[in-house]
């Protein structure tokens, strides 16, 4: 198998741009987010996420069902890692919290969650409002199909887009954007109907327009596998991914949910967005 895209030096590199991004005077947003932004960075530091046997949580008294889900998930995640030679530290897990409220996302920020994954704008306003003294030590993905006409709100809200689907809403980004966003194209390796995202075949073209746009930095790929009863039946979806971001030099690949984080993370996964194996059927 082929060695998946680098990982390990873009912490740092993507903290500095989210640092640098919510330092900058408020864009023209305001609430808690202007708040946020006085307050200073976000950081995206992958080696506070990942598994340790030993790692603490922050409150011991988080509920025993998501503190075990979350132990639990870190530990699917090491042993893929460690049986595709990769170390866990590698890999960033983003609690998708769609349907899931403040209550129990902050449960899961106490016992050691740092990165959360929203699919839509105003449920992300929403619930940052009853979170906003947990916001600069956390990062938010947008991880869900967003409309041009939501993009303005979406960098008052989020730290990193991970759902561009169309050189479209890449450009529309970077007119609205005052500075530099990490975000992700988003492929439809299968083509399903369904789904949105460049065709494997266009993501080349795609990437190579959006990287010259001032303000985005491009910093992977991100897909949605079709749903499978047996996460085999996938593997090439995220085979084919790893593959197109080896040909791109991209080093970010987010991929690979409750039921295929496995496999996602023995082909390459940088990034594995979990909400059900954390906060149980929704």
């Amino acid at each position: 198998r082929p060695p998946a895209p680098e990982a390990g030096a873009l912490s740092a590199e993507l903290q500095g741009h989210v640092s640098t991004r919510l330092g900058q005077a408020d864009l023209g947003a305001s609430g808690a987010d202007s708040a946020h932004k006085a307050r200073g960075p976000t950081y995206y530091n992958k080696g506070a996420v990942a598994y340790h046997p030993r790692q603490r949580l922050r409150n011991p008294s988080v509920p025993n069902t998501i503190r075990a889900n979350i132990i639990d998930v870190r530990r699917r995640i090491a042993r893929a890692a460690e049986r595709s030679g990769r170390s866990p530290m590698d890999i960033t897990l983003v609690a998708a919290t769609k349907y899931t409220d403040p209550i129990r996302i902050r449960q899961a920020f106490q016992a050691g969650v740092t990165h959360f994954g929203e699919n839509r704008v105003q449920e992300a306003q929403r619930k940052l409002e009853q979170l906003h003294d947990i916001r600069e030590q956390t990062t938010w993905h947008m991880i869900g199909h967003l409309q041009a006409n939501k993009a303005k709100a979406s960098i008052q809200v989020f730290d990193i887009i991970q759902s561009v689907d169309s050189q479209h809403l890449g450009q529309r980004l970077d007119r609205l954007l005052g500075t530099i966003m990490p975000v992700l194209l988003e492929v439809n390796v299968a083509g399903e109907a369904t789904k949105s995202g460049f065709a494997p075949e266009d993501v080349s073209q795609a990437a190579d327009q959006l990287t010259r746009c001032a303000n985005l930095d491009v910093r992977g790929l991100m897909t949605i596998a079709p749903a499978a009863d047996d996460p085999e039946d996938v593997r090439w979806v995220f085979r084919k991914m790893r593959d197109l971001a080896q040909s791109l030099g991209l080093p970010e690949l987010s991929m690979g949910m409750t039921g295929d984080l496995e496999v996602a993370v023995e082909e390459g996964a940088t990034i594995v967005r979990v909400g059900r194996a954390i906060f149980g059927e929704r």
